[in-house]
């Protein structure tokens, strides 16, 4: 029978390791070690997605704010591509440009989602909530541009609504990890040149996936997502640092190769044990051997050897 040797080949190690710290399992397919990739693949980021669902997709970020540090994110890092966006979305977030706004640089429509706060005969506000579209666009005033649009759509009792807005407006930061960006501004009454504020529309537009994934939570929003998901939120979190954790063996298995052994060890740690004895008692004896050589050459025999006095 053909005596086969099935030693993994790591081919280059480094580079495993970093193909299995980038993307769970790739290291090991790289290798040609298939099987134990797709294991390592399903179920680290079988795991990480899970606790990424189980939490809203809130769980992954990372924070240096005082009080909010998020150290656990060293863990979650390990699993690679999943988790690096997050260092990249904390500097966009904190960038001095991600700030809220009151003038639009173009128009803008999205699906608005709120309420319509109005005013009664007797000066009581009323709230209803509405969903509709919302269009609004810079427009010319008497002291510079002005933001002036409407609203479309209906209210709670499925009543059309038609509302005409103006400034003030307030529109919220552009990254956040808050699914909606909060929206404000006046519902006006009155033609082009005079207006007369008659309630206020408040409410959120969708924010864009990429503005909002793996972004820094402030307060109000761990607050609230501690108070929707209760200890979920927790168990979340130790789903994504237990994938992470399991990454760093998945990455030295690739670097180092099985744990296991192949039953061979004892005798690979005794055969360069015995060849060095060997190597040591064959240079003992060459190197006797001339000395003996040389001993048998300048002793002469018994009966050879000069005799001192007469003869017998």
């Amino acid at each position: 029978m053909e005596n086969r040797d099935h030693r993994v080949s790591l081919k280059t190690p480094w580079l495993a390791a970093l193909l299995a710290f980038l993307v769970p399992g790739l290291g090991h397919i790289y290798q040609g070690r298939y099987f134990k990739g797709t294991l390592y693949a399903v179920c680290i980021l079988g795991t990480f997605l899970m606790g990424m669902c189980m939490g809203d997709d809130k769980v992954v970020y990372f924070s240096r704010e005082p009080g909010q540090s998020t150290y656990g994110y060293f863990s979650q890092m390990m699993v690679g591509l999943p988790a690096l966006p997050a260092l990249v979305q904390t500097r966009r977030y904190q960038n001095p440009e991600n700030v809220g706004v009151s003038m639009l640089d173009g128009d803008l429509s999205a699906p608005f989602k709120g309420v319509m706060i109005s005013r009664t005969a007797n000066n009581r506000a009323k709230k209803e909530t509405v969903h509709g579209e919302i269009s609004l666009k810079p427009e010319p005033g008497d002291f510079g541009p002005v933001v002036r649009g409407k609203f479309t759509g209906s209210d709670e009792h499925g009543k059309e609504v038609t509302l005409q807005l103006s400034e003030p407006f307030d529109l919220d930061k552009p990254i956040a990890a808050s699914d909606g960006r909060y929206l404000e501004c006046d519902i006006v009454m009155g033609d082009e040149k005079r207006f007369s504020s008659v309630g206020k529309l408040e409410g959120v537009i969708p924010r864009a996936w990429i503005n909002r994934f793996e972004v820094p939570l402030g307060k109000e929003d761990l607050e609230d997502l501690n108070g929707r998901l209760g200890k979920y939120y927790e168990l979340a979190l130790v789903y994504t640092w237990i994938a992470g954790l399991l990454n760093i063996l998945a990455i030295w298995d690739a670097f180092e190769g099985p744990a296991y052994g192949y039953g061979d060890e004892l005798m690979q740690t005794i055969q360069p044990a015995v060849a060095t004895t060997q190597a040591l008692t064959a240079g003992n004896i060459s190197e006797a051997a001339p000395t003996a050589s040389v001993a048998s050459h300048t002793m002469a025999p018994a009966h050879d050897m000069p005799t001192h006095g007469n003869p017998s």
